[in-house]
């Protein structure tokens, strides 16, 4: 089997067990998820770049922790928002967390309509409603929707339980629905 063809847990247990040239395609495989997700929480593409080199060094650093029960994504998705705290609290910003108790809400869809998409409404007031979010439900949004994370993984990039991740992106969504549904009203009016 060629590395191309590895899954990520198999090529991050091999960069654990010293084949540290492995990490190159995990870096290749998922950079620019990594970028994204920092980019849209520091709104700064130099910054988001550079944390996007320290993720992976970090992860390079501390592949001993790698779990092979783990997923990759889930297990680099937590390395990329602890990157992000190291990095906002040196830039002098608040982070917030979100301590949402754990809640048995199924897991949350929504769709295009739901958010106004279908009437003939702007994308940029959607991204400006994301960008009006704060931090910590602004973040669920991005692992769950732009990231394509499932609940499970999202919990343990953040570190909570699963109904606590499901409790956040229930009440992010509805959050951002409602700032989309001002915004629109203001353009509107």
């Amino acid at each position: 089997m060629q590395n191309d063809e590895l899954s990520d847990d198999s090529l991050m247990v091999a960069v654990k067990e010293g084949d540290l040239d492995q990490m190159g395609l995990l870096f290749k495989r998922h950079h620019g998820h990594v970028y994204g997700y920092l980019c849209s929480l520091t709104g700064k593409t130099h910054a988001a770049e550079d944390l996007t080199q320290d993720v992976f060094l970090r992860a390079l650093k501390y592949r001993n922790s790698f779990k092979s029960q783990n997923n990759f994504t889930s297990w680099l998705f937590r390395i990329a928002r602890n990157t992000y705290f190291d990095w906002a609290r040196k830039e002098g910003r608040s982070v917030t967390v979100l301590d949402d108790p754990d809640s048995n809400i199924e897991e949350p869809t929504v769709s295009r309509e739901d958010i106004g998409f279908g009437r003939g409404n702007d994308l940029d007031l959607l991204r400006q409603a994301l960008d009006n979010l704060p931090e910590a439900k602004k973040e669920v949004i991005i692992l769950s929707r732009f990231q394509g994370l499932k609940c499970e993984e999202i919990a343990y990039a953040l570190d909570c339980k699963l109904g606590t991740v499901k409790a956040r992106i229930f009440r992010a969504l509805e959050a951002l629905r409602k700032e989309f549904e001002n915004l629109t009203e203001g353009v509107s009016q």
